[in-house]
């Protein structure tokens, strides 16, 4: 049964980009005239963002930047987007793993034999 006909997707996308735009964007580079900004300027900012951030959310926040920046060439406030094939910098995050290191093994193993664990 169709209530009405609106797109509930769309409205949390909309408010997603508004957060990021709020949060991320206008914080950190809203000061900058967009013709004055540099790629290593908008590239620091996005390490800044990859130390904090999952790398698609900082991916998700450079497409929102790209896009303002697009439509700004479109309406020729720019002459061309300086911020296309930047790349974001992989998760700062510690490595996430499930193994174990070969010091960890030799560890483990001394410490299972020590308590009768591991029978050789």
């Amino acid at each position: 049964m169709r209530v009405c006909n609106i797109n509930i997707q769309s409205i949390c996308t909309r408010l997603c980009y508004y957060i990021y735009i709020a949060n991320q964007i206008i914080p950190s580079i809203g000061n900058y005239k967009l013709n004055k900004l540099t790629r290593i300027e908008y590239q620091k900012h996005l390490n800044r963002l990859s130390e904090k951030y999952a790398k698609t959310t900082v991916q998700t926040i450079h497409s929102i930047f790209c896009t303002a920046i697009n439509k700004a060439v479109e309406l020729e406030l720019l002459q061309h987007n300086n911020f296309l094939n930047l790349k974001v910098q992989k998760d700062n995050e510690i490595e996430k793993r499930n193994y174990l290191t070969r010091d960890e093994v030799s560890t483990f193993i001394r410490t299972a034999k020590k308590a009768s664990l591991i029978t050789t």
